[in-house]
């Protein structure tokens, strides 16, 4: 990865294209990298894991968040955390794969609301768990 690249730059790349053009594709675009934000933020604050054969990189994902050492009030919160990045990435995918269904700008501004709280939430877990 770039040093210039990060997960706030997809983030900030589906804040700048909101509602630039009331465009389906600009929404489909904003859908999929608020889902990339997220997805990227919990690697770069919990990872690298370790590789799991013969499972796909969200199933190692959420396999190895499973495996951290944490309270079990943040244990839940990372179970919560893994629901949301499950439902996103259901939106990224009808965002990337179904173009018989429509995204709207509401879904669009929904995905940055939400990749803003879970980019949130990842970094107060984290700060619990430096803290402990």
């Amino acid at each position: 990865m770039s040093a210039q690249i990060n997960y706030l730059s997809f983030l900030d790349f589906a804040t700048s294209i909101i509602g630039l053009n009331n465009s389906e594709i600009y929404n489909r675009n904003v859908v999929s990298r608020s889902y990339y934000a997220m997805y990227h933020c919990i690697l770069n604050e919990f990872g690298p894991f370790k590789k799991i054969p013969k499972k796909g990189v969200h199933q190692q994902l959420a396999i190895n968040l499973s495996r951290l050492n944490v309270k079990e009030a943040d244990e839940k919160k990372l179970k919560r955390l893994l629901y949301t990045l499950e439902n996103e990435r259901n939106k990224r995918i009808i965002a990337d794969y179904k173009l018989d269904s429509q995204l709207n700008e509401l879904d669009a501004k929904q995905s940055i609301a939400t990749a803003n709280k879970f980019i949130s939430k990842v970094k107060s877990i984290k700060d619990n768990i430096q803290e402990n």
